[in-house]
């Protein structure tokens, strides 16, 4: 698999993947203003649009979540 720039745009989902988190969760750090969409993905259906987002904004929000997790399940993870 071939290492994504921080600069590309990814959705939710592709996002989610790559930073190894929920992507409900990336929705919710957009819902609560902590990430905001760099662009939108256009649909063929009215409403069906997607944001999409750079992992360099992400990345810091998906290691604080690693970590709150690592601390919960009192493990490390690599």
């Amino acid at each position: 698999m071939t290492v994504p720039s921080p600069d590309q745009l990814h959705t939710a989902d592709q996002a989610a993947e790559v930073l190894d988190v929920p992507a409900a969760t990336i929705r919710k750090w957009a819902r609560a203003g902590k990430a905001m969409p760099a662009g939108i993905l256009p649909a063929a259906v009215p409403g069906g649009s997607q944001a999409l987002y750079t992992l360099a904004e992400l990345r810091p929000l998906a290691d604080s979540y690693h970590e709150r997790r690592s601390r919960r399940t009192g493990s490390a993870s690599d």
